[in-house]
C-alpha cells in the first residue's frame, strides 16, 4: 500500500550545457592558478623582463657583467635561440640589451649598430666599455657600449671558413679573445663538432687547440692563466675542462684536464670575480641547477640556494654581489627564458655534500 504523505519534492535538473559551462569555468580557474604558480617558480628576483610585462615569444639569455654594475644580455626574437615552440624552424634575429639591474625602471639600451644580429657569451664577454659577440651568425664582432661608431666585424681566414665563430670572451688584459669554432652542429639533436680558438684583439695570431669532438663556450680566468670550457662526453653528457694559456694567449693543449665529474650535465661555466671558483649549470636531462666549485678541482660542487626553476643556465658571477642567469621551465625543445639573479656565494667555497 502506498501512502501519500502530502509532500511535494522538486528535483532541479541542470541542462547539460550549463554543467559543461560550470566545468569550464572551474578548469579556467585551475589553469590560471597553475600558470601563476609556474611564473612564481621561475625565480625569486626576476631582473628582465618584469613579471608584469608581456614579451610574447622573446627569449632573454646569456647575461654578462659590464662596468658600473650594468648588465648585457641577448634577446632572441622568436623563442629560445630563435627556435619556434616545436623546434622545427629557427629565425636568427637577435639583439643585445643593456640595462642597470639595480634600478626598478629598466631603461633599455640596444647595442649598436642596427641591422647586425648579435649573440653574446657569458662570463668575460666584456672588457671595459667593449663587448665581443657572435654577429650575423658566423662571425665575431666588437662594439663599444658608449660610442656606437666604434664597431668591428672580423673577417674569417680562408682555411677556417666553414661553420661559425661564436661565444667570444676577453682575457683580463683585453689583448686576446678566446672563442668557439663550431664546424658543424645540430642544436636540437645536441650533436656537433667544435674547437676552442684564440686570437689577438686585432684578429691576428689566430690559433686553435685542435681538440676533437664537441667543445664549447670558453671563459677566460680573471687571472689570465687558464680557460674553462665544456666538452660533450656522450648523449646528454657534458663535463667542464680547464686548459692553461701560453704567454702569446694561445691554449696549451697538453695542460687540459677535466674539472667536473659529479653530474651528468655540466655547462655554461664562468669564473668568480677573484678567479678562485667556477660557477656553472649542473644537473641531468630533467633539471638544471647552479653549482659552484673550486677552480683548482678536487672539491665536490656546492648547489647554489634560492634557485627555483627547473632550467637554470648561462651563469655569470658579477662584481655587484649577484649571480645572474637565464631561467625557465625545463622542456625539449627549450622554451623562452628570463634573466634572474640571486646573491653571490661567499668568497671561499666550502666543499658540499655529494648530490
Amino acid at each position: 500500500m502506498i501512502q501519500n504523505t502530502g509532500e511535494i519534492r522538486h528535483e532541479v535538473v541542470r541542462p547539460r550545457s550549463q554543467m559543461l559551462a560550470i566545468c569550464r569555468f572551474f578548469l579556467l580557474i585551475y589553469f590560471a592558478l597553475l600558470q601563476s604558480s609556474w611564473s612564481e617558480e621561475i625565480c625569486a628576483e626576476q631582473v628582465y623582463p618584469l613579471k608584469s610585462e608581456d614579451t610574447s615569444s622573446d627569449s632573454f639569455q646569456n647575461p654578462v657583467c659590464l662596468p658600473n654594475k650594468r648588465l648585457a644580455f641577448t634577446v632572441w626574437h622568436n623563442g629560445y635561440n630563435g627556435w619556434d615552440k616545436e623546434g622545427r624552424s629557427q629565425i636568427r634575429s637577435a639583439d643585445i640589451y643593456i640595462i642597470d639591474p639595480s634600478k626598478r625602471r629598466k631603461e633599455i639600451t640596444v647595442l649598436a649598430p642596427k641591422g647586425v644580429d648579435k649573440v653574446n657569451n657569458i662570463g668575460h664577454a666584456a672588457f671595459g666599455d667593449y663587448i665581443a659577440y657572435n654577429c650575423n651568425w658566423s662571425k665575431i664582432c666588437i662594439s663599444n657600449v658608449k660610442r656606437p661608431n666604434e664597431f668591428r666585424m672580423f673577417e674569417r681566414p680562408a682555411d677556417k671558413s666553414e661553420g661559425r665563430f661564436q661565444e667570444p670572451v676577453f682575457d683580463p688584459t683585453g689583448k686576446h679573445i678566446a672563442f668557439e669554432w663550431t664546424k658543424e652542429e645540430d642544436e636540437q639533436k645536441d650533436t656537433g663538432t667544435a674547437d676552442i680558438c684564440t686570437m689577438d684583439i686585432d684578429g691576428s695570431n689566430l690559433r686553435c687547440a685542435g681538440y676533437e669532438g664537441y667543445n664549447k663556450q670558453p671563459d677566460w680566468s680573471p687571472k689570465g692563466d687558464r680557460i674553462v670550457f665544456q666538452r660533450q662526453c656522450g648523449k646528454e653528457c657534458w663535463h667542464l675542462w680547464i686548459a692553461k694559456t701560453n704567454l702569446d694567449g694561445s691554449l696549451n693543449r697538453e695542460s687540459t684536464v677535466q674539472l667536473t665529474k659529479e653530474h651528468p650535465t655540466n655547462t655554461d661555466a664562468s669564473w668568480s670575480p677573484n678567479g678562485d671558483s667556477i660557477i656553472y649549470s649542473c644537473g641531468d636531462d630533467s633539471k638544471a641547477m647552479i653549482c659552484v666549485t673550486d677552480a683548482m678541482g678536487g672539491d665536490r660542487a656546492v648547489l647554489l640556494p634560492e634557485v627555483n626553476a627547473h632550467y637554470n643556465g648561462a651563469v655569470s658571477w658579477c662584481n655587484d654581489g649577484y649571480v645572474y642567469f637565464e631561467a625557465g621551465q625545463a622542456s625539449k625543445p627549450q622554451q623562452p627564458t628570463t634573466i634572474c639573479r640571486v646573491p653571490a656565494p661567499g668568497r671561499k667555497i666550502k666543499p658540499g655534500k655529494e648530490h
